[in-house]
């Protein structure tokens, strides 16, 4: 099953331009949406409901689909020779060479903030303590 369901995957460089411009519509549109929302849902519990133990709860999970979102979008915006996948689609797909380089090295200066996303939120690790400082930099 998992051998077939590879072989149906399709390279993200072989995509035609019709599916260039769904997967933007789609997938890219979807996360935007989700950054710029979680940040508002994120603002309201930190100034309305910070006392209240849901509130937190729901601080908690917008600010790891922040983060997640955060990271996705980050390696969304690096060339290709950093994908992790064949599947994985990059904004160099969508653009011309130039364009391309100087997102990457847009999202080669947010390293350190996908760094950060990777330890406090997808890894259970000492590193998840206010070390850091307990406040992230604004880029």
């Amino acid at each position: 099953m998992k051998i077939e369901n590879q072989s149906r995957q399709k390279k993200a460089k072989e995509m035609t331009e019709k599916e260039k411009d769904s997967y933007l519509s789609e997938h890219v549109y979807y996360g935007r949406q989700m950054l710029e929302e979680t940040v508002k849902i994120i603002n309201k519990c930190k100034t309305n409901l910070v006392n209240r133990r849901d509130s937190q709860i729901i601080l908690n999970a917008c600010i790891e689909s922040f983060g997640g979102h955060a990271r996705a979008f980050i390696e969304f915006f690096q060339l290709p020779m950093q994908r992790r996948f064949e599947q994985d689609v990059r904004a160099c797909l969508f653009v011309n060479a130039t364009v391309a380089a100087e997102l990457d090295k847009m999202a080669n200066r947010l390293g350190d903030v996908k760094k950060r996303a990777d330890r406090q939120l997808a890894h259970l690790s000492t590193d998840r303590e206010q070390k850091e400082g307990g406040t992230w930099k604004r880029y």
